[in-house]
């Protein structure tokens, strides 16, 4: 995994950026497993949580609003604060914004903790 260190609060945090994809646990990452001829690794990139959106093939509204996702978001917030630890988000890039494909939770904790940007891996088009 490559490593790179994030300045949030007072103090740094761990980032990976994983150099293989079976470390995103999602049906994106398995496709992009299957069909490396339709992507590209862009860069490792922070980017501002406006420009990412949520991916609404990825279980929608209904998956994102039930009490178990909150207190999944609540527990990683934890986890973050605690192991000063951040895995980077998988997003896809588009025209004039990116699209997640792995890292929901992750988003969401980053926006509860006040975050105004995000590690990311971004892929695009081949």
């Amino acid at each position: 995994m490559s490593r790179a260190a994030l300045q949030c609060d007072a103090a740094p945090m761990e980032i990976d950026y994983p150099e293989n994809f079976k470390f995103y646990d999602s049906t994106a990452a398995d496709n992009l497993v299957q069909h490396p001829d339709i992507w590209r690794w862009e860069k490792n990139e922070e980017i501002p949580i406006g420009e990412i959106r949520v991916n609404s093939h990825d279980g929608g509204r209904r998956r994102w609003n039930r009490p178990s996702f909150h207190a999944e978001v609540s527990d990683l917030i934890e986890q973050i604060e605690h192991h000063r630890y951040f895995m980077a988000v998988l997003v896809w890039r588009n025209a004039n914004c990116y699209t997640v494909l792995d890292g929901h939770h992750r988003l969401r904790a980053a926006k509860r903790l006040g975050w105004k940007k995000i590690p990311c891996m971004v892929l695009g088009p081949a």
